[in-house]
């Protein structure tokens, strides 16, 4: 039953602690105030189209992801199996700019209480790949915004620290699940939307 709705020299560590992120609140909201313009909207089947499902069968592992929209509304369910690579995620391309104003994105989802992150590429790359830069995905009492300068790089499962966003060359945006715990997920999805700072 669906929920109901509500170019750089790195030094990789393993990301583990990344899912730590998640037990530190987001103080953006509460310290600025936002404005926050239409993203994404999964009412609109054009937009249903530019997304996709890659699962960690690309790196040999064996987790399972499906999206599907229901009445405007994302459904993305699936199951973590950690005996491979053991992540799921939705992503869709952007084009670079899209993000330059940007300091935050703010998420009308509702999950099941697993600790998803957005998941943003931009120009960083590590041996020609590029790195993703994520930050926790807080629940919806909490605001669910994410500031973009909480976003941390990562690298195939691996924090790569010294990576620099740039918001500018952003063309990658998605949700992926990768919190080391077997077993099923759910997580719906409404809108997003690209918060700047009020003037």
């Amino acid at each position: 039953m669906p929920l109901p709705f509500r170019k750089i020299a790195l030094a990789l560590t393993p990301a583990v602690a990344l899912a730590s992120v998640a037990a530190t609140p987001n103080s953006l909201a509460a310290s600025q105030s936002l404005a926050c313009r239409p993203f994404v909207d999964f009412s609109n089947p054009k937009e249903v189209r530019r997304w996709r499902v890659v699962n960690d069968g690309v790196m040999g592992g064996l987790s399972s992801g499906e999206m599907r929209v229901d009445d405007g509304t994302m459904l993305y369910t699936g199951l973590i199996n950690t005996n491979g690579g053991g992540f799921s995620s939705i992503r869709r391309t952007i084009s670079p700019g899209t993000l330059s104003n940007a300091v935050a994105l703010k998420f009308n989802h509702a999950d099941d209480g697993r600790v998803y992150k957005v998941s943003i590429r931009s120009s960083a790359a590590y041996r020609r790949r590029p790195i993703s830069f994520q930050a926790p995905i807080p629940p919806r009492d909490q605001g669910a915004v994410v500031a973009l300068d909480d976003l941390r790089g990562s690298f195939r499962g691996y924090q790569a620290p010294g990576a620099q966003f740039d918001r500018d060359q952003a063309f990658e945006i998605g949700i992926i699940l990768s919190d080391g715990i077997d077993g099923p997920f759910e997580m719906s999805m409404r809108s997003i939307e690209i918060c700047e700072t009020a003037i």
